[in-house]
């Protein structure tokens, strides 16, 4: 059964608010009670509306204040893909960050609640701007040239270099390998590490 465009439009505007407001009662209300809530296939995953108030106090204590963009969500029968952007700050102990994915979510037709959802996310260090064609940093959005250029003047032991790591704290202790420098990386493949 499929799920009208404003049901979806509906769940992303309210997941993005809920989100940036740390709405913990309004977040948790946007699923089901028997939710599977998959915060990336290598991380945690959450079983029953229950423990989504466990997660969503931890996802608080750990992103500090966010301020959340949506994309503009793509629906396929009672399916809903959301792109998200969130700049944290006043992050205790680390310093600010933005969290960038996408989420899948499955929608029950009546309800409008979401009944499984999976998320594919990375964090970069410091606050990354967006653009309409997908997330970019500012070295980026000038161009190779002046981003080669940039990079060759910047000093290798300098810890300014955006690096990509996992979601959560937790989740970054655990992926300690896979944090690598995105300019070492290149654009092309910032993302396929989700």
């Amino acid at each position: 059964m499929s799920i009208s465009r404003e049901m979806a439009r509906a769940f992303v505007e309210g997941y993005g608010r809920t989100w940036q407001q740390w709405d913990l009662a309004g977040f948790v209300d946007l699923f089901s009670d028997d939710v599977v809530y998959v915060e990336h296939p290598t991380d945690e995953t959450v079983v029953a509306r229950e423990e989504m108030w466990r997660y969503i106090g931890k996802e608080q204590e750990e992103q500090g204040t966010a301020s959340v963009r949506m994309g503009t969500p793509v629906v396929e029968d009672d399916r809903v893909v959301g792109e998200f952007w969130a700049a944290m700050s006043n992050r205790d102990g680390e310093a600010p960050g933005t969290l960038t994915g996408c989420f899948i979510a499955r929608l029950d037709p009546d309800s409008g609640r979401c009944t499984h959802f999976r998320e594919y996310g990375f964090e970069l260090e410091g606050h990354v701007s967006h653009s309409r064609g997908g997330v970019t940093d500012q070295r980026h959005a000038r161009g190779r040239r002046e981003r080669a250029r940039a990079l060759s003047r910047r000093d290798p032991t300098s810890s300014s270099t955006p690096t990509c790591s996992r979601r959560s704290p937790s989740a970054r202790a655990r992926a300690r390998a896979c944090t690598r420098s995105t300019s070492a990386r290149g654009p092309a493949s910032r993302g396929s590490r989700a």
